[in-house]
C-alpha cells in the first residue's frame, strides 16, 4: 500500500477514532464520580434527604400519600422509585447510598440502550459507543443529574428499554414486556405518559397486528394501579400526582430562553445531526425508522419543553431531550453509505461522515468539565457534622426547612421540605385548613427550634415565625447544590420559640 493511502486511510479514521476515545473518557469519568460521590454523607443537592427521609417513612409501615401536614408531605411523583429505594435500604441500610445506586445502575441502563440501539439500526458497534459518549458528556450541562438521589434515571432508564423492546422486539410477548416496563415507568415519574403515547401510536401505524398487547398492557396497568392507589390513599394519591404539579406556574420568560440556553447554546452540534437524520429518513423512504424516531424522540422533546416552563422545571428536566439527542446523533451515521459511490436506497455519500463526526466531537467539547470539581468539597463534611452537632443540642423536635434529614438522624422529627409546602398552598385559596395544618405548630412551638435561611421562608409562615420565635446567633452551614462555577454552601438561620 502506497504512503499516501495510508494517510488518507489514517486521516480517515482518525475523527471516528477520537470520538471513541472522547465517548469513553466521558463514559469512564462519570462512573468514576459517581463510585467516589455515592457515599457522601450529605445532600449532593438540597432534595436528596428529603427523599431518604420518605424511604425512612415507607420502611416504618406509614402511609406515603396522606393528609399535608409539618410532619410529612410526599413528592409530587408517583412511588416506583421510593419503594424500590425502600427495597434496597433493606439490604444496604438507610441512606443516600441505595438510592443513588439505583439512579447509577439507571444510567448504566440508558448507556446501554443507547449502544444497542443505535448498533442494531446502524449495523456499526462505534456509532453505538458515539451514541452512549455523547450522553454521558451532557453530565454537566444536565447539572450532574444522573446520580442523584432523583426519579429522573430510572423513568429514563425503564421506557428506553420499553422503546427499544418496541422497535426491535419480535412477537407479543415482546410487546407485553415493553408494556409492563412503561407502566413501571409512569409509576416511576409521571413524565413518561408522553413517550407511552408515542410509542402506542407507533404500534398501530406499524405493528397493529400485536398493538393491544403493549397498548392493552399499559391501559389496564396504568388505570388499575391508579385506581387502587387512589382508593388506598382516600384520594391523596391523584392530588399529590396530578392536582399538584397541575399547579405549578408557568416561567413565561423560558419560552424564549430554552431554544436559545437550553438547546441550541449548549447542544447545537446534536441538535444538527439529528435534524439531518429526520430528514434523511425521508429522503431515503424509511417510512418505519422515520416515524419512530419522529414519535418517540419528539415526545422526549416535548416533555423536556413542558417540564421546563413549569415553576421547578430545573435543568433536570432536559437528560429526556439529551437522551433522545444522543440516539439521533448516532442513528445519523446509518444514512450515510458505506462505499462513495454507493448510490442503494439513495443514501447519502459516506464523504458526509467527517462532517458529521465533527459535529459529534464539537459536542465533546462542549461537555467537558473538569471531573474535580464534581467532587463535594472537604469542608461540606466537616460543616454536615458541625450541623448534626449543633441540632442535637437543642432540646425537643427540630424542623430543618430546608434539610430535613438531619433531624430525622437524630430522632428529632423529620418535617417536610420547603419546596413541597410551597407546592401545597399554591393549590389552595388563603383560609383553606391546610394552610391551619401548617401554621398551627408553629403558633404552638412544638418546635425546639425551626432552621431556615432568611430568605427562604414561605411568605404564609413569615408572620407566623416572627411573632412567635426569635432569629438567634446561632447557624448550620450546609452544602445546597452545584452550580456552573462551583458547590454552592448556605448559610441557615436558627430560630428558638419567643419565651
Amino acid at each position: 500500500m502506497k504512503w499516501s493511502a495510508i494517510c488518507r486511510s489514517v486521516f480517515a479514521s482518525a475523527p471516528l477514532t477520537m470520538g471513541a476515545a472522547a465517548s469513553l473518557y466521558f463514559i469512564v469519568t462519570f462512573f468514576i464520580l459517581a463510585v467516589l460521590r455515592m457515599n457522601f454523607p450529605f445532600d449532593l443537592e438540597w432534595v436528596e434527604g428529603a427523599m431518604v427521609d420518605q424511604v425512612r417513612r415507607v420502611l416504618a409501615g406509614r402511609p406515603m400519600y396522606t393528609g399535608p401536614s409539618l410532619d410529612h408531605v410526599p413528592f409530587p411523583y408517583t412511588p416506583l422509585y421510593i419503594y424500590l429505594g425502600a427495597l434496597f435500604s433493606k439490604i444496604l441500610g438507610i441512606g443516600y447510598l441505595p438510592l443513588r445506586l439505583i439512579n447509577v445502575l439507571s444510567t448504566a441502563g440508558c448507556l446501554l440502550v443507547l449502544f444497542l440501539f443505535v448498533r442494531r439500526e446502524t449495523g456499526k458497534r462505534s456509532y453505538g459507543l458515539l451514541a452512549a459518549g455523547l450522553f454521558a458528556a451532557t453530565y454537566r450541562l444536565n447539572a450532574y443529574w444522573f446520580d442523584l438521589a432523583r426519579v429522573d434515571m430510572l423513568f429514563l432508564a425503564l421506557i428506553a428499554v420499553s422503546a427499544y423492546l418496541v422497535r426491535f422486539g419480535k412477537g407479543a410477548r415482546a410487546l407485553f414486556a415493553a408494556g409492563i416496563l412503561a407502566v413501571l415507568a409512569f409509576f416511576s415519574k409521571q413524565t413518561a405518559l408522553g413517550p407511552i403515547l408515542a410509542l402506542a401510536l407507533y404500534v398501530f401505524l406499524f405493528r397493529r397486528a400485536l398493538a393491544w398487547w403493549f397498548v392493552g398492557t399499559v391501559l389496564g396497568g396504568i388505570g388499575i394501579g391508579l385506581v387502587i392507589l387512589d382508593a388506598a390513599t382516600g384520594g391523596w394519591f391523584l392530588f399529590y400526582t396530578f392536582t399538584v404539579p397541575g399547579n405549578h406556574g408557568v416561567i413565561w420568560s423560558r419560552f424564549r430562553t430554552f431554544w436559545i440556553n437550553d438547546l441550541l447554546h449548549p447542544i447545537s452540534p446534536m441538535l444538527i445531526a439529528s435534524l439531518f437524520y429526520l430528514l434523511a429518513c425521508r429522503r431515503i423512504r424509511l417510512p418505519e425508522v422515520f416515524w419512530f424516531a419522529f414519535l418517540f424522540c419528539g415526545s422526549l422533546f416535548s416533555a423536556a419543553f413542558l417540564s421546563r416552563m413549569k415553576v421547578g422545571g430545573a435543568c433536570n428536566v432536559l437528560i429526556p431531550l439529551h437522551f433522545g439527542l444522543a440516539l439521533l446523533s448516532g442513528l445519523a451515521f446509518g444514512c450515510l453509505s458505506e462505499r462513495e459511490n454507493d448510490k442503494e436506497n439513495d443514501r447519502f455519500p459516506a464523504a458526509l461522515r467527517p462532517f458529521f463526526l465533527f459535529l459529534i466531537l464539537l459536542q465533546f467539547v462542549l461537555g467537558l468539565y473538569d471531573p474535580a470539581r464534581f467532587l463535594p468539597p472537604e469542608r461540606a463534611v466537616r460543616d454536615g457534622k458541625a450541623a448534626l452537632k449543633t441540632l442535637s443540642k437543642i432540646p425537643g423536635n427540630v424542623w430543618v426547612m430546608r434539610y430535613n434529614n438531619l433531624s430525622s438522624r437524630l430522632g428529632k422529627g423529620s418535617g417536610v421540605h420547603v419546596s413541597i409546602v410551597k407546592d401545597i398552598v399554591k393549590v389552595e385559596n388563603d383560609d383553606h385548613p391546610f394552610r391551619k395544618k401548617f401554621l398551627d405548630p408553629i403558633r404552638e412551638k412544638r418546635y425546639g427550634a425551626v432552621v431556615v435561611d432568611e430568605k427562604a421562608i414561605p411568605k404564609f409562615i413569615r408572620q407566623d415565625l416572627s411573632s412567635h420565635y426569635s432569629r438567634s446567633d446561632g447557624f448550620i452551614r450546609m452544602l445546597r447544590w452545584q452550580t456552573l462555577s462551583g458547590w454552592e454552601i448556605t448559610k441557615e438561620n436558627i430560630y428558638l420559640p419567643k419565651p
